[in-house]
């Protein structure tokens, strides 16, 4: 990552999440950024790890992707896909003005294929304006770095996730269902869920998401919620002091002798052997 050395600003604000959680979440806003920059600026990344969706409101910012340009002006959105390499610089105006949200996560790749924003894409949007302030609400949020905000900034992330996947053209787009059946089944693991709950809480058919869970992913939606449990298990039993006990009842076990064998048919090694020997994982 680079800078140039003598970057002038009108106004800067950034907000980085440093908010201290255990456990990992699906996707959450590691940064919003707000900036009014002034010429002559510009910026190289060789390898982000994170995705970002990056918002003009004043002004024009030159992108460099390779072989690929985009000049992304006042009105536009700018969607960078995790793992890239690019550079910005300033454009033909005199000052940009850019929110930028920059988002991380677990199953992040997964959850951006399904809504279709795992590319390199600009969109223009007239919502530019009320999506910037979305992001910068998120930056209220992290701002407080407080546990008991992770809830709604988790949800106003997935929100505008949803939002940004509305801009996208109709080819561009897929099905919503899975990654809101995914976000499902992978919280609240401590309380049970049927096949018949979710299709009530996604007001659909069982068939339907059945069908979606195994053409998309090859599994079914059960299957997919107990591979979820045994990750967050191997996380717990990692990074934690927690007893199998304690993890088996967190993940909705009464029986912590099921849940070994649980595991063990999931992952092929039981709690204590990836306790005690992690370079399993």
């Amino acid at each position: 990552m680079q800078w140039s050395k003598k970057a002038e600003y009108q106004t800067r604000r950034r907000e980085t999440w440093m908010i201290p959680v255990s456990g990992a979440f699906p996707f959450y806003p590691y940064c919003m950024e707000e900036e009014v920059r002034l010429r002559d600026y510009w910026f190289m990344e060789n390898f982000t790890r994170f995705w970002l969706a990056i918002i003009a409101l004043e002004g024009d910012i030159l992108f460099h992707f390779g072989n690929k340009d985009i000049r992304l002006s006042a009105g536009e959105i700018l969607f960078i896909p995790k793992n890239t390499g690019y550079s910005f610089e300033n454009g033909e105006s005199e000052s940009s003005h850019k929110v930028v949200l920059e988002v991380i996560g677990q199953n992040l790749n997964s959850d951006l294929e399904t809504l279709g924003l795992n590319r390199l894409i600009s969109v223009r949007s007239d919502r530019c304006e009320v999506l910037a302030d979305q992001i910068r609400a998120i930056g209220d949020l992290i701002h407080l770095q407080q546990p008991s905000a992770v809830p709604e900034l988790l949800g106003r992330t997935y929100r505008i996730l949803v939002e940004f996947s509305d801009l996208l053209p109709e080819k561009k787009r897929t099905n919503n269902l899975l990654l809101r059946a995914q976000m499902l089944l992978e919280s609240n693991f401590e309380t049970r869920l049927t096949l018949p709950q979710l299709a009530r809480k996604l007001n659909s058919r069982e068939e339907k998401i059945n069908r979606l869970f195994k053409e998309k992913l090859g599994i079914t939606p059960m299957r997919y919620r107990i591979e979820k449990k045994m990750e967050r298990a191997r996380h717990l039993l990692v990074v934690t002091s927690l007893t199998i006990k304690e993890i088996s009842f967190q993940l909705g076990y009464c029986d912590p002798f099921y849940f070994s064998s649980e595991f063990r048919r999931i992952t092929g090694f039981s709690p204590s052997q990836v306790r005690n020997c992690k370079e399993l994982l």
